[in-house]
């Protein structure tokens, strides 16, 4: 799955556990610009930052923020508790294989 800007950096954000504010003052920006590139608004001197392959659980993450569905959306539709996928879309579960073949046969924006 090719990532935009935007997602990319959400994605290291993540994966290093910071706050829109703190990483932001990493990239020494403010956190309205920097929340702007994580919509995809403003990219001109957004950093390119690439996180390489993602794991299956940014990948179900990214499938649902490109779907626009909200955590009890997808809690609705699959059947899954919100507390599990908020788990799942961070890691701390090990079973997402349910969910990433429903973001490929069912989520749709997720292929």
């Amino acid at each position: 799955m090719k990532l935009t800007k935007g997602e990319a950096l959400e994605v290291v954000r993540r994966r290093r556990r910071m706050t829109q504010d703190e990483m932001a003052d990493t990239l020494g920006v403010t956190v309205h610009r920097y929340r702007r590139w994580e919509h995809d608004r403003g990219l001109r001197s957004a950093p390119r930052l690439d996180p390489g392959d993602l794991d299956p659980p940014e990948w179900c993450f990214v499938a649902r923020r490109r779907s626009k569905l909200t955590m009890l959306e997808v809690a609705m539709l699959t059947g899954f508790p919100v507390g599990w996928l908020q788990r799942a879309e961070r890691g701390e579960v090990f079973c997402v294989d349910k969910l990433v073949h429903w973001w490929k046969t069912q989520g749709g924006n997720g292929k």
